[in-house]
């Protein structure tokens, strides 16, 4: 066999041996992430509770844990809101992370700190709890009420709806029933206010039709999009709601009734001391 016979030999042999090695790349194109339910409009076979795409798998949180996550006391709570945010202009945003540093692990006692990113909050021994700086909605407390309520959407619909012209502190009240935080509560009152107003159109047909007629129009349209009383919630009252609140599902890594692309969805751990 010829030198120029044995090297294409050897070329080709690399080749197939590399391919058969190389980790084939998941795109997260179109895929989505969620818990659907009877309001989703999606099937568990288009939306899952995992983004293969980014190797990620959430924590499944038994019972006990969640309640363990309510016990935790916050050391340095947010302030009140004291004014309506949506009549201020959208505040900048710093880019970073928000992250838990445990002051009495006996005692139940944290406090929370932003990080510039992931590697410096671990470096400070803090545990990552979810992307972005902390603010309003980032205690533990909180996060309880995302795990615990998978489909919050209808929950917070339905405080909206029976405080429609009602006072805004007794909107606050209601949320604050189903477990958030009063800091937490408050951002998502003015939230569904706003939305009461700007998307009025979209949202009351939506709410009549299952009143009236118990037709639901599922929170996703069979592509994946966002039905649209949800959308106009998304780009009206979305900026200023993630700015105030911090913490969001998505930033969180946790799956909700609302189906969303992978590609928005960040992998976190929640790896506490329960």
């Amino acid at each position: 066999m010829s030198l120029k016979s044995i090297t294409y030999c050897l070329v080709l042999f690399l080749l197939i041996a590399c391919k058969d090695d190389a980790v084939e790349e998941l795109s997260c194109d179109q895929v989505l992430f969620g818990v659907p339910n009877i309001n989703t409009g999606l099937s568990p076979e288009v939306c899952k509770q995992i983004c293969d795409c980014k190797g990620y798998e959430p924590r499944v949180f038994s019972e006990g844990e969640i309640a363990s996550l309510k016990q935790w006391e916050l050391t340095i709570p947010f302030p009140e809101l004291t004014t309506d945010p949506y009549k201020s202009d959208l505040p900048e945003v710093a880019s970073g992370v928000c992250a838990v540093i445990i002051d009495n692990v006996d005692e139940k006692k944290y406090h929370l700190q932003s990080f510039p990113n992931e590697a410096a909050a671990t470096a400070a021994g803090a545990i990552l709890t979810h992307d972005g700086p902390c603010n309003l909605c980032s205690t533990l407390q909180d996060l309880s009420v995302y795990l615990e309520f998978r489909d919050l959407g209808t929950i917070v619909r339905n405080c909206s709806f029976q405080n429609l012209l009602s006072p805004i502190g007794q909107l606050v009240d209601c949320l604050e029933g189903i477990g958030f935080s009063t800091p937490c509560a408050q951002i998502w009152a003015y939230n569904a206010k706003n939305t009461q107003q700007k998307c009025w159109e979209p949202c009351i047909e939506a709410i009549l039709s299952e009143v009236l007629f118990n037709v639901i129009i599922p929170y996703n349209n069979e592509d994946g999009s966002l039905s649209p009383c949800i959308e106009c919630d998304e780009l009206i009252s979305g900026p200023i709601f993630k700015a105030y609140a911090g913490r969001t599902r998505r930033n969180s890594g946790i799956p909700s009734g609302i189906c969303r692309f992978c590609d928005g969805v960040v992998p976190i751990a929640h790896d506490y001391p329960f």
